[in-house]
Order: structure tokens, then C-alpha cells, then sequence
């Protein structure tokens, strides 16, 4: 009879511990699910400045330094808009500046932790 009450506890006791599982479970998919559902941010202005500036490739254009070793802006990068614009064709600045729009909406998607 003892041998049926132990049985009967360890299958008692893995019903329980597949249960908590479960929940745990349950819980890190709800978090996900939120956190894809959850509002996009907008990036700051200087983020995206310098992303329009990187795509442009205005570092080549820059007197520091550190944007050449570095290969994209490393200073203000509104800096580099007002200089580095005017050097560039219309048609390249349009292009590079869809680009730019196009790497910050993959990056927003790409940083939902």
C-alpha cells in the first residue's frame, strides 16, 4: 500500500511541476507578444541625423580626424548635414536619404528587445 501512496505523490508532484512549466511558459510568450505589440519609439533627432549622415557618407567630406579613422560621423552630425549638403548632387542627396529611412525602420524592427 505504501508503494501505491509514494507512486501516487511523484505523479502528483510532476502534474504540479508540469503545470508550474506551463505557466512559465505561457508568461515569457505573453512578454514577447507585448513587446512586438508595443509601440515603436522614434529615435532622437541627433540619432537620425547621424544615420542620414553616415548614409551619406559625409565623414569623407569632414576636417576631424576621428570621423576619417572611424569612417562615419563621429561629431555633430547636424555639423556635417549643413557642410556636407551642398557638396552633394540633388539626385544623391534624395537617394541616400531614402536609404536612411529604409536603415532606421530596419533597425527600430531589429531592436525590439
Amino acid at each position: 500500500m505504501t508503494e501505491n501512496k509514494t507512486a501516487e505523490i511523484k505523479t502528483n508532484e510532476i502534474r504540479a511541476r508540469i503545470e508550474r512549466i506551463s505557466h512559465q511558459a505561457l508568461d515569457a510568450g505573453e512578454a514577447v507578444l507585448s513587446r512586438l505589440n508595443a509601440p515603436v519609439e522614434q529615435p532622437p533627432v541627433a540619432v537620425a541625423r547621424r544615420a542620414l549622415s553616415n548614409t551619406l557618407g559625409l565623414w569623407r567630406f569632414c576636417a576631424r580626424s576621428h570621423c576619417h579613422r572611424g569612417q562615419c560621423c563621429r561629431g555633430e552630425p547636424l555639423e556635417c548635414l549643413r557642410a556636407g549638403l551642398p557638396l552633394l548632387p540633388e539626385t544623391q542627396a534624395a537617394l541616400a536619404q531614402r536609404k536612411g529611412i529604409r536603415k532606421l525602420a530596419a533597425a527600430r524592427l531589429n531592436a525590439v528587445p
